[in-house]
């Protein structure tokens, strides 16, 4: 998950919001991050994983990320979704 996360960062970080907000703008990149996101969920839902615990080891991995950074404020939104 980590590795992923640290990828996720990677390509945010040369995204604009704007770029982030229309999907249509999205580079391949984060594209296929999603879909190894979506595989990752579906593996640990077939090992019978519990959600809410995955859902707070990446909350823990991206804790320490500067929310004040557009990349970082990206990747907590595509995770978690606007709260």
């Amino acid at each position: 998950m980590a590795d992923l996360l640290e990828d996720m960062v990677d390509v945010l970080n040369d995204m604009t919001t704007e770029q982030f907000l229309d999907t249509r703008r999205w580079p391949e990149a984060l594209f296929g991050l999603q879909i190894d996101g979506e595989e990752f969920d579906r593996r640990a839902a077939e090992a019978g994983c519990d959600p809410a615990a995955i859902q707070g080891l990446a909350l823990e991995e991206v804790g320490d990320l500067d929310v004040e950074s557009t990349p970082a404020r990206m990747l907590i939104e595509a995770l978690f979704g606007s709260r």
